[in-house]
């Protein structure tokens, strides 16, 4: 690692050009969406919120808003992570 850490260090840096900002833009979404996915099919996540949630919340009493804004705050919670 020590190794990896010290070839980044002195790895001469890039420089963008003004035409590539469309490109950028598509691979940060990209990106974005590839992290998203890694994170929500994580097999330890999705026990991790099985086990989680029962304990929180009563899964019988949920209404279709609840769920939503469970939904939404996990999404923020695993963007923001």
């Amino acid at each position: 690692l020590i190794y990896l850490g010290w070839k980044m260090w002195i790895s001469p840096v890039s420089t963008m050009s003004s035409g590539d900002n469309l490109q950028d833009v598509n691979n940060e979404i990209a990106s974005f969406i590839q992290g998203f996915m890694i994170s929500a099919s994580n097999p330890k996540v999705i026990l991790f919120y099985v086990a989680f949630l029962p304990t929180f919340m009563d899964l019988t009493v949920l209404s279709a808003a609840d769920i939503v804004l469970a939904s939404f705050l996990t999404f923020v919670a695993l963007l923001l992570g």
